[in-house]
Parts: C-alpha cells; sequence; structure tokens
C-alpha cells in the first residue's frame, strides 16, 4: 500500500494468485484501515464515500480519487486514508 505500508505484492499476492482471491485480500487491507472519526460519531453522521484508486504492478497505489462524497467532510477523508494507508 502507499506510504509506509507493505506492497500487497509482498504478502504473495498477485504472484499466481487468482484476481478473485487478490481483490477479497485488497478488500481486507482496506477494512482494517478504516477508523470511523469521532466528530462523526458525536453527531450521528452517516454517508456512503465512493473512492477510486490504481495499483501498480507491484501492488502499490498509484493514485485515490474521491469519486462520491458522502457530503461529510470527515468521513470522507477517513475513507480516503483508508485506502492510502
Amino acid at each position: 500500500m502507499a506510504g509506509s505500508s507493505r506492497a500487497l505484492s509482498e504478502h504473495g499476492i498477485g504472484q499466481g494468485e487468482s484476481e478473485n482471491h487478490y481483490i477479497s485480500l485488497l478488500r481486507r487491507e482496506i477494512e482494517r484501515h478504516k477508523r470511523y472519526p469521532a466528530q462523526a460519531r458525536r453527531m450521528q453522521d452517516e454517508g456512503l464515500v465512493v473512492v477510486r484508486f490504481s495499483l501498480t504492478n507491484e501492488g502499490y497505489i498509484s493514485s485515490v480519487v474521491l469519486e462520491q462524497t458522502s457530503g461529510v467532510a470527515s468521513l470522507d477523508n477517513a475513507a480516503l486514508a483508508a485506502v492510502k494507508r
């Protein structure tokens, strides 16, 4: 993953594994990094955020784009951060 995180290929992914398995592990890694913003929790803010990203051949994130906002900046930023971690 981007930043200080390791690429998924370092976990043995993308080296002969099926595409579905790769997507499952990628999704699990993003889920593991999700954090619900404290302020949004206090305000009972909810929303759907759609994030689009690309991966390099090595498994690193090359771009992260907010495709659809939730209307709540803290939720949008948390979703982007989960992918970037």
